[in-house]
């Protein structure tokens, strides 16, 4: 805590992600095109500092800004079937290992359980 009303605090995580998007296969065409499955899977940590600026009860506003770096990172190429000339795509070609990760939002009390919350986050 910096003062009374403005808290500011440093945090570190780490994550751990697996996704998966299911294959394609054009229906009802005389050549169908297929794309196959596409699997990623990473593992990242992230850290940076968060804050929070209290303005009464009734107000604040609050944020974060801090770095996200991939450890692992392993994504699948897209392989187009179906029609000759199309060739794969390295989907990790523009990839980047180190990301800015920012947030700001605002509360606004309206009563003890009633809280108007606006957030937006960039990753």
């Amino acid at each position: 805590m910096v003062a009374q009303s403005l808290e500011l605090s440093p945090y570190f995580a780490g994550r751990y992600a697996e996704k998966i998007q299911d294959g394609y296969t054009e229906e009802e065409v005389t050549v169908p095109l297929t794309y196959n499955d596409i699997k990623y899977k990473s593992v990242s940590i992230v850290g940076g500092l968060k804050f929070k600026k209290n303005f009464g009860h009734k107000f604040n506003i609050f944020g974060s800004s801090g770095v996200e770096y991939d450890i692992y990172h392993d994504i699948s190429n897209l392989k187009p079937t179906g029609i000759s000339g199309i060739t794969s795509v390295d989907l990790s070609k523009n990839f980047n290992r180190t990301r800015p990760v920012v947030s700001l939002g605002f509360n606004f009390n309206i009563t003890e359980q009633r809280i108007l919350r606006l957030n937006a986050q960039y990753e």
